[in-house]
């Protein structure tokens, strides 16, 4: 059978299947172009964040002093990366009021404001996480829903043959082609939404390490700047 041949086979075989299975194709159909648009979405909001970060931390490279640092963070207050570094500076401002360096910190202060920056590292994942769910949902869901269609179209199948009380393969074949057609679905939909699930994770535990890293420089800058003064 030739491609042409093959695409109208199955929207022959879609258009002939019962409205139940029809259903349960548009269902698949939607749960695609979620897990699609999510996809699409989560990659680029994460390329986007990684190119920020690689450029504050080219712009932070030749920052030897807070002022520096301030300096070169400004011009990514809009980035995730730079709104981290911000709030952690903004945090040690208020907490150095009243003393002169880092160095004069309790324990209990610099617990503080290591907690802060955790805090708002795990607010940028969180929000990196959200409707990621989705996918790892769909993929376990989708064939799950392609295996209901396809029992569904098999009793629907079987109950014509007993109807039609002939069992020969030109009457068998076309009931049991309509409904594994809609498992051949729900795996054209399960596998991407898995794929895309565990590159998306992958991509954003390598943005939070690098957020660590980046946190970890800052730090040091911090106290390589107070103990210079």
């Amino acid at each position: 059978m030739n491609p042409i041949s093959m695409k109208n086979a199955l929207a022959q075989l879609i258009l002939q299947s019962d409205a139940l299975s029809k259903l349960t194709l548009l269902l698949l159909l939607f749960v695609s172009i979620i897990c699609w648009t999510i996809t699409f979405y989560k990659l680029f909001n994460l390329y986007n964040q990684k190119k920020q970060l690689q450029e504050l931390e080219n712009s932070i490279r030749t920052a030897t002093d807070m002022q520096d640092l301030t300096q070169a963070v400004s011009a990514y207050r809009n980035s995730s990366a730079g709104d981290l570094v911000i709030r952690y500076l903004n945090s040690l401002k208020s907490v150095l009021k009243n003393k002169n360096s880092v160095n004069q910190l309790t324990d209990q202060e610099l617990d503080y404001l290591q907690y802060i920056s955790d805090q708002n590292l795990d607010q940028i994942v969180y929000e990196n996480e959200t409707n990621l769910s989705i996918l790892s949902v769909s993929a376990a869901v989708a064939p799950l829903l392609g295996l209901f269609g396809t029992v569904w179209g098999l009793i629907h199948s079987f109950v014509s043959i007993s109807a039609l009380k002939n069992a020969d393969i030109t009457t068998v074949a076309p009931g049991i082609a309509e409904a594994l057609i809609v498992t051949l679905a729900g795996l054209m939909v399960a596998i991407p939404a898995l794929v895309s699930f565990h590159s998306i994770n992958t991509r954003i535990r390598d943005l939070e390490h690098k957020l660590q890293n980046l946190m970890a420089k800052v730090e040091f800058i911090v106290r390589h700047s107070s103990n210079s003064n």
